[in-house]
């Protein structure tokens, strides 16, 4: 498009800026602070300014610019869409060779150039002089102090602060609004004029007194931020709480200058801190009082608190579990997996649920624990974890699995009895009818007091040879040794015997129906003793000792009565039953600790 007639002579696109021979223009171009460059306007037929080319710049303008100019760069090539508010004002500028002033910028860019231009002389007068000044650090400073201003202005309204003060380090005057002297019960008018810091301090509380100091006398030494809460002397002489936020400045030579503060009032605050502490307190007291697991989890399954009780059944210190999950501190990682499906199912569906879990107590023993466990939620109602707390119903589910085996027991062991009976009249042998009877009968009566035996235990203690003697009592006689006792005197306690007289019961039946006392020849010994040095500490060492019977060997699956011995002794007793099916006869070893024997 075409641009109008120049006022002069056509002047072709040359560079204008003064000889090159001026060294001094030079040098003050070169080295200005400041961005400078000369522009060529470029206007559309109309006279509007559409555009403009660079004739020369320095190295201030090219850094603050961010490109390099070459002489007839046109600045839509660098930025296309440039605001049509520069070409106007350098193109008004041009015309009408009227100087300008404005300052410019952007608050999200953070960047703000006091820009000075004016009309240079060239024969076309379209040619403009530019210098930038960046005023970013003043304007960033003016922003600051504003929003500052504001910020203390609406503080004040609030009523959230309660003075401010200025304190001229090196001549020790402290001046202080009126709300300060009235916080520190001191003359406002004081105040004003300045007094000493000395003064000031009289008013905070004796034992707050040396720790103030300090903190003042580290913010001076350092420079920078203060900020201390202690007690102050108010007027009719109570104390209350308040925070001290300022800042030590420092001059060039790094020594303490100025002291410019505000003072908050948090008595309200301390009170609030107070009762939330207490109620914390007595929260964490409770807690620990509990009996049992108290304990709490974040989203991902990590331990964020708990009591005691829960170091007490993990066997650890809080620092090796606080912050871990299941899987990083628990020994049975298949134990940890279902306990985390657990938690994870409860979080993610938002109910409470009760269960049981079985877990592994320090010593690793089993336990089975009653876990109530809920969603824990935030204020806006979304499950950022999990609370819980578990007892330990180990017994009372022991209680429970014998009261089971008992009923199974009962009819078991009416069925067992017919067996039994049939095996004694089988294998009595008598010259005369009448013998045959005796025999039979008084094998029947031994039977009949081993049944009682199970009532007598839950009330009394059982000497071990007396059971065994009750349970083999069909089988001992007196013209022929079939049967071998041999053990120290051992007084079981109730739930301890109930037990063991139901496993030899079942190792009695068993050798009847098949074993060693199933025909003539066969034998039986039954000794045991006591092992100092167990695994488990003293523990009662049982050995059964079948030979001469029919030949045996490891059944195919195992019945009710081997169920019932293993779970009796392992469960129980918590011991080891361990059945050996040689071809001469069966060896049942029995190890049980005596702890759980005797019940010390």
């Amino acid at each position: 498009m075409a641009e109008p007639p120049p006022a002069g002579p056509a002047h072709p696109e040359t560079q204008v800026a003064p000889a090159d021979g001026d060294a001094r223009y030079r040098a003050l171009f070169e080295n200005l602070d400041a961005g400078f460059c000369v522009i060529d306007m470029i206007f559309d037929e109309t006279g509007a300014a559409t555009d403009y080319r660079f004739i020369e710049a320095n190295a201030a303008f090219e850094r603050q610019a961010g490109f390099t100019v070459r002489p007839g760069l046109r600045m839509r090539e660098i930025v296309p869409d440039h605001e049509q508010y520069w070409f106007e004002l350098y193109g008004r500028v041009a015309l009408t060779g009227e100087p300008v002033r404005v300052e410019q910028g952007s608050a999200a860019l953070g960047r703000w150039w006091d820009v000075q231009a004016f009309r240079i002389p060239d024969p076309t007068q379209r040619h403009v002089a530019v210098l930038f000044n960046d005023v970013s650090p003043r304007r960033l400073a003016e922003t600051r102090l504003i929003e500052t201003s504001e910020r203390v202005q609406l503080a004040l309204e609030a009523g959230a602060i309660i003075g401010t003060w200025v304190w001229e380090v090196p001549s020790d005057r402290f001046t202080a609004d009126e709300r300060f002297a009235q916080a520190f019960d001191l003359d406002p008018e004081a105040c004003r004029a300045g007094v000493r810091l000395e003064e000031v301090t009289r008013s905070i509380h004796p034992e707050d007194l040396a720790r103030v100091e300090a903190a003042i006398a580290e913010a001076l030494a350092r420079g920078g931020p203060y900020r201390v809460q202690y007690r102050v002397r108010q007027r009719g002489g109570a104390f209350g709480w308040v925070e001290a936020s300022g800042r030590a400045e420092q001059d060039d030579q790094g020594r303490p200058s100025r002291f410019p503060g505000i003072l908050i009032d948090i008595e309200a605050k301390r009170a609030i801190e107070g009762e939330r502490d207490r109620a914390v307190s007595l929260l964490r007291s409770f807690v620990e009082a509990v009996p049992g697991v108290i304990y709490a989890k974040d989203r991902d399954g990590r331990m964020l608190m708990a009591n005691r009780g829960a170091s007490a059944l993990l066997g650890l210190e809080p620092e090796q579990y606080i912050g871990l999950t299941d899987l990083e501190f628990l020994q049975d990682q298949d134990e940890a997996r279902k306990i985390m499906r657990t938690d994870r199912r409860i979080m993610e569906t938002g109910r409470q649920e009760q269960v049981e879990e079985e877990v592994r107590l320090a010593d690793g023993t089993p336990a089975v624990w009653l876990s109530t466990k809920a969603p824990l939620f935030d204020a806006e109602g979304a499950v950022i974890g999990l609370i819980g707390a578990s007892v330990d119903i180990t017994e009372r589910r022991r209680g429970e699995e014998r009261e089971r085996m008992l009923a199974l027991e009962v009819d078991h062991r009416s069925k067992n009895l017919l067996a039994v009976v049939q095996s004694v009249v089988q294998l009595t042998r008598a010259d005369t009818i009448a013998d045959f009877i005796a025999a039979v009968g008084g094998r029947i009566e031994a039977l009949a007091r081993s049944h009682s035996l199970l009532a007598a235990s839950r009330w009394h203690g059982a000497e071990l040879t007396a059971m065994v003697e009750e349970e083999l009592a069909p089988f001992l006689q007196a013209d022929a040794v079939r049967v071998v006792i041999e053990g120290a005197p051992l007084r079981l306690r109730p739930d301890a015997a109930q037990t063991l007289a139901l496993v030899l019961h079942e190792l009695a039946t068993n050798a009847a129906k098949y074993g060693s006392l199933s025909a003539e020849g066969g034998t039986l010994k039954v000794r045991w003793r006591v092992d100092a040095d167990g695994p488990k500490g003293a523990e009662l060492h049982l050995t059964w000792v079948e030979r001469g019977g029919p030949p045996v060997a490891s059944p195919t699956a195992r019945g009710f009565g081997s169920t019932l011995i293993k779970a009796g002794v392992e469960r129980q007793l918590r011991g080891q039953l361990v059945k050996d099916w040689r071809p001469e006869g069966l060896v049942c070893d029995v190890r049980a600790p005596m702890a759980e024997l005797l019940g010390y």
